[in-house]
């Protein structure tokens, strides 16, 4: 299980509420939640924001590198 999601469960959030709050769509979360894709800096500062967490406990293995396609 993905540090986001942990964080999520605790705080008591689907993932459209999470999503809704961090500005993105419920399907994002699911697909970074999965390791699908590694979330946007600006997606990352978003989830960061609504679980009140670091972004480094969000996302150990960082972001997705600017410029990237996904």
């Amino acid at each position: 299980m993905t540090a986001l999601r942990q964080q999520r469960i605790r705080a008591g959030l689907s993932a459209f509420k999470l999503a809704e709050m961090a500005g993105t769509t419920e399907i994002r979360v699911y697909h970074i939640e999965r390791s699908r894709y590694r979330p946007r800096r600006v997606e990352a500062e978003g989830f960061a924001r609504a679980l009140k967490k670091p972004i480094a406990v969000l996302f150990p293995d960082g972001c997705q590198p600017e410029g990237a396609a996904r």
